[in-house]
C-alpha cells in the first residue's frame, strides 16, 4: 500500500461578520469554500475524509476550547481525488467581534485510503470582525425647564434643572463610547 499525498496548496478561508442594520437583524456572513486535492498511485483505493482536529484561538490569539461555527467535508470525489469543504458560522456566534478583531480556527482534514495509509491537510479559517453601532436602549428622554418669576429685588432664581439618563447597548463588547 502507498500511502496518498496531498496535491493542493494550503487551505485557507476568511468570513466576515456582518454588521447589525437597523431592524436588530443580521445578514449571514458568507461561507468559505475550498478544495483539498490528493493523490494515490494505488489507484483502486477507495478514500474518506474525516476531521481529526481542531484548534480555535480568541482574539488574543490563545488557544481556545470553544470553536465557532462548522466545517463539513462532502463525501470524497473518488474520481477526481478530491474533497470539497465549507466553513457556516450563524452571525450571531461571532456578533461581539468589532472592527479589527479576528479568530483564527484551524481544522485538520485526515485523507485515509481504507488500507492504513493516510495524509492530513489543515484547513485556516480567519473569522473577521465589523462595527456594530450601538442602539439606545433608554425610553425617550424629555425634560421641562420653567422660567421663575423676577422677584421685587430684580435678580432672577435660576430654574431647576432637567435630568435623565440615556442608556446603550453595544454588541462589539471591547468598544469603548
Amino acid at each position: 500500500n502507498d500511502a496518498p499525498t496531498i496535491t493542493s496548496v494550503a487551505q485557507t478561508g476568511t468570513v466576515t461578520e456582518t454588521a447589525d442594520d437597523l431592524s436588530g437583524t443580521d445578514a449571514e456572513p458568507a461561507d468559505a469554500t475550498g478544495t483539498i486535492t490528493f493523490a494515490d498511485v494505488d489507484i483502486t483505493d477507495e478514500h474518506t475524509a474525516s476531521i481529526t482536529a481542531t484548534v480555535a484561538k480568541d482574539i488574543d490569539g490563545n488557544v481556545t476550547a470553544n470553536p465557532v461555527g462548522t466545517l463539513t467535508l462532502d463525501p470524497v470525489n473518488n474520481t477526481a481525488d478530491s474533497i470539497a469543504w465549507t466553513f457556516d458560522v450563524d452571525n450571531s456566534e461571532i456578533d461581539y467581534l468589532a472592527a479589527g478583531e479576528s479568530l483564527t480556527q484551524v481544522y485538520t482534514v485526515e485523507v485515509d485510503d481504507g488500507n492504513n495509509g493516510t495524509v492530513t491537510q489543515d484547513v485556516t479559517i480567519t473569522i473577521d470582525g465589523t462595527n456594530d453601532a450601538p442602539t439606545i436602549t433608554s425610553v425617550a428622554q424629555t425634560g421641562t425647564v420653567t422660567e421663575t418669576a423676577d422677584d421685587l429685588s430684580g435678580t432672577d432664581a435660576e430654574p431647576a434643572d432637567a435630568t435623565g439618563t440615556i442608556t446603550f447597548a453595544d454588541v462589539d463588547i471591547t468598544d469603548e463610547h
